[in-house]
């Protein structure tokens, strides 16, 4: 998304994230507990959980270097060089034509140093984390009826 709609520089933050996609994701999970909480007078023998992932995966980004990382948006299996290393036109481990010129889509020396492997996905490592997060129950809210 950061490669599409992240090109001006007044439409990204400080970390590198489309402002107007964070935007929509906030106003999206402000509904979506909302729905939770109305699911709870519907179905009244079940509980919901809704886990908060954009908060764990902005507090990454945004912390990436406390947490281990090198990088937070610049993909590990990718071309281009900084700051993303990503062509969507170039998939990870694919060849391809760039600017006239044939070039491999290839892996970084260390996958764990960086948060984001191919532009789409996380690194295990970064999805670890998230995981540990998940797990831990601090971005996690069950409601019951």
């Amino acid at each position: 998304m950061v490669s599409i709609f992240g090109k001006e520089k007044s439409k990204v933050d400080e970390f590198g994230c489309v402002i107007g996609h964070n935007e929509a994701a906030k106003l999206f999970n402000l509904q979506l507990q909302g729905l939770v909480r109305n699911f709870t007078q519907q179905y009244r023998d079940a509980n919901f959980t809704y886990v908060d992932i954009f908060s764990i995966k902005s507090d990454l980004i945004q912390n990436h270097s406390k947490y281990g990382f090198d990088q937070s948006i610049m993909v590990c299996c990718g071309t281009g060089g900084p700051p993303l290393n990503y062509n969507d036109q170039i998939n990870c481990g694919s060849t391809g034509t760039s600017n006239g010129t044939t070039v491999t889509s290839n892996s970084c020396n260390d996958s764990s140093k960086y948060v984001n492997w191919d532009g789409i996905h996380y690194t295990e490592v970064a999805n670890r984390f998230v995981s540990q997060k998940i797990l831990s129950g601090t971005y996690s809210q069950t409601v019951s009826s």
